[in-house]
């Protein structure tokens, strides 16, 4: 049990469990008869219905738990009430949005054979008792434990894993042809949002809190108090300077978002930011990026007119991953989704 255990904290990352790409072992297949598992009816309640796809009360409390598990030490005082219900919300979204991918990629006729997954499996070395896979070990305790403790099977997940790591290969070497990326780019630039972005480099911080035992909580829990007031007031210079902290204003549409941070904003963020559309709401978590930290409040939500469209520069590379973003939503407001929890 402890391996196991072990082999949950050394993989978990968010709220999903992410395996190492391995190379395809067709001998190795034959020993983990997928398809025993992936049909079985996993019991509990639902926690959401996505097509004919089903999230599970057990997947969405583990995947939330986790969540809470890895912010709890921001909130020295507790989490608030307001964040709780963000946060659950929130969780359900990537959960659900992580299923809307892997139902599109299927229909974009992305797979993952059995002998990959296989040959996966076969690189855990939590696996293996003295050089040997142990096969009664992975059937018998570490898959039952896995559908248990997740709601999910662990061959479902790596498969799921797996068949977007193809998927987001193929992306990253795609290209869009002319016209459909100048059609596309007039319709992403419709909406605009401009944020107030505060900045927080842990370099720069660190002078300031040479005395924190913990650097990084120091910094997260001076950025908390500022979010439990942002809303009422603007964070003045002399509170910026606690964290050398800078601020400055940015208007993106979902075509350049890119530069609201100038780099890539992580999906589970990008779909809560660009659903804000009341001003002056404040984004209620930091969001980290190597060694910076970024607070966001919408100053303005606008959609522009076809004449106060700004002009674009078509740049295939640069829109390739916003153009496979959009046609997902496309996908998704046809996908039929409902949420059992409320919120």
């Amino acid at each position: 049990m402890r391996a196991m255990l072990d082999f949950m904290r050394q993989h978990a990352e968010g709220w999903g469990i992410k395996i190492l790409l391995g190379v395809i072992s067709l001998s190795f297949a034959l020993f983990f008869g997928y398809s025993a598992y992936t049909n079985r009816d996993l019991g509990g309640q639902v926690a959401a219905v996505i097509g004919e796809k089903e999230i599970s009360m057990t997947q969405y409390n583990q995947a939330y738990q986790a969540s809470i598990q890895r912010i709890q030490d921001q909130f020295s005082e507790g989490i608030p009430a307001d964040f709780t219900k963000f946060l659950r919300s929130n969780v359900l979204q990537q959960l659900i949005q992580r299923q809307v991918q892997v139902d599109f990629v299927d229909q974009l006729g992305f797979t993952i054979s059995d002998q990959e997954v296989a040959s996966t499996i076969k690189k855990q070395k939590q696996f293996y008792r003295d050089g040997i896979f142990d096969i009664n070990y992975y059937k018998k305790q570490f898959l039952p434990f896995y559908r248990d403790q997740y709601g999910i099977d662990f061959e479902t997940a790596l498969r799921q894993d797996l068949v977007l790591d193809q998927y987001n290969a193929f992306k990253a070497q795609s290209f869009l042809p002319p016209l459909e990326e100048e059609n596309w780019e007039k319709q992403r630039n419709k909406e605009t949002w401009n944020f107030e972005v505060v900045k927080v480099n842990r370099s720069k911080a660190k002078e300031l809190l040479k005395d924190a035992e913990d650097l990084d909580k120091a910094i997260t829990t001076q950025l908390n108090t500022w979010l439990a007031t942002w809303n009422n007031k603007p964070l003045s210079k002399a509170e910026l300077n606690k964290l050398a902290g800078t601020t400055n204003s940015v208007t993106v549409s979902l075509l350049n978002r890119r530069k609201l941070l100038n780099r890539q904003l992580p999906e589970e963020h990008a779909l809560a930011l660009f659903k804000l559309r009341e001003k002056g709401v404040v984004y209620p978590q930091p969001i980290k990026l190597g060694n910076d930290w970024f607070l966001l409040k919408l100053n303005k939500y606008e959609v522009l007119t076809k004449t106060d469209q700004p002009a674009t520069s078509r740049s295939s590379v640069g829109i390739n991953n916003e153009f496979f973003t959009a046609w997902i939503d496309e996908f998704r407001k046809n996908t039929p989704i409902k949420a059992n929890i409320e919120l």
